[in-house]
């Protein structure tokens, strides 16, 4: 009847009809045999269809955790101990989430949590002292703080006590051992510490420029997806900084980057339009300050507005609107 195995409750049917067998006449039997096979089968739907209730009540309950549950479960682990738990608590508190913002508790929290051995702690309390944010500027500390996070391998950290001793903040310049903490961040092969690498050797960031070296570092993050690596080996490919001049290779590099980089879709539109290491091609140009458009577009005006001054770029040429 319900979709329900009644096997067992006819075999109950039975039993209990033989052992009536004796004392009944056989006209009534089969007559009370059916009756009493749609009691037991009805009783077994009832207990089916609570059950079912029972567990869609029960999934019901399995919702998703609340923002005063996760800050209130988060804090209770970050009060026992729990050094994940408190740069969790710390971060909740440094980016305004679930709480107001406050610098003073996130510094507090990044300090127990650094206290208790975790390196992302101890960079980002590390950051706070360098910056004076939540707490009183103070770069010996700051040092320190990144010395314990780089000990435990924490790229970012290393990175960061790079240009310390680099640029001489808060302890003797050391170009010596600038080099070794450089070093330590790039073998970790993160790409954003590869970029960030090359930013320092191309602009000369606490160290004598090194375009070449720049450009070592720019390939690594570049091999890894890095937009911004690869749009900056377009232009040292397209300068001739680091690298021999090559314009194909500038553009096989801008188009890479250009992948949902807006900027990078504007500088190939200028290569066409102006001929910069490579020749003046006003379809090409109108291709790629189409895609640079709809990369910054938020409303139709806007867009319309950004691809008319591109239209004024390529000598009048017509641009197809925004639809």
């Amino acid at each position: 009847m319900c979709g329900l195995d009644t096997s067992n409750a006819y075999r109950l049917g039975q039993r209990f009809a033989r052992m009536v067998l004796r004392s009944m006449n056989t006209f009534f039997i089969p007559l009370f045999t059916a009756l009493l096979l749609t009691f037991v089968t009805l009783i077994g739907c009832d207990v089916k269809v609570h059950d079912n209730k029972t567990k869609a009540v029960s999934s019901a309950g399995a919702k998703k955790i609340t923002a005063a549950e996760k800050l209130i479960d988060t804090k209770r682990k970050a009060e026992a101990g729990d050094a994940q738990a408190q740069v969790e608590t710390g971060l909740m508190y440094e980016d305004g989430e679930y709480v107001a913002r406050d610098d003073a508790k996130a510094a507090e929290w990044f300090q127990k949590a650094a206290m208790n051995g975790s390196a992302d702690a101890q960079l980002y309390i590390g950051e706070m002292y360098g910056m004076g944010k939540g707490v009183h500027r103070d770069d010996a500390k700051a040092t320190e703080w990144f010395r314990k996070a780089s000990a435990h391998g924490n790229a970012n950290a290393q990175l960061l006590l790079g240009k310390i001793y680099a640029k001489g903040e808060g302890v003797g310049k050391d170009a010596v051992k600038a080099m070794f903490w450089f070093q330590k961040a790039g073998d970790q092969g993160n790409a954003d510490v590869l970029y960030s690498l090359g930013m320092i050797y191309d602009e000369g960031e606490g160290v004598q420029r090194d375009a070449a070296k720049a450009v070592e570092f720019y390939q690594k993050a570049a091999a890894q997806g890095h937009s911004g690596a690869q749009r900056k080996l377009g232009l040292m490919y397209a300068k001739g900084e680091g690298v021999p001049k090559d314009a194909v290779k500038a553009a096989e590099w801008f188009q890479k980057a250009a992948q949902g980089n807006a900027d990078a879709f504007n500088r190939l539109g200028d290569m066409y339009t102006y001929g910069i290491d490579v020749p003046k091609n006003a379809t090409q140009a109108v291709e790629w300050y189409q895609k640079a458009a709809a990369q910054n577009l938020k409303d139709e005006a806007q867009g319309n507005e950004i691809l008319y001054q591109y239209e004024m770029r390529v000598n009048g040429q017509h641009i197809t609107k925004i639809k």
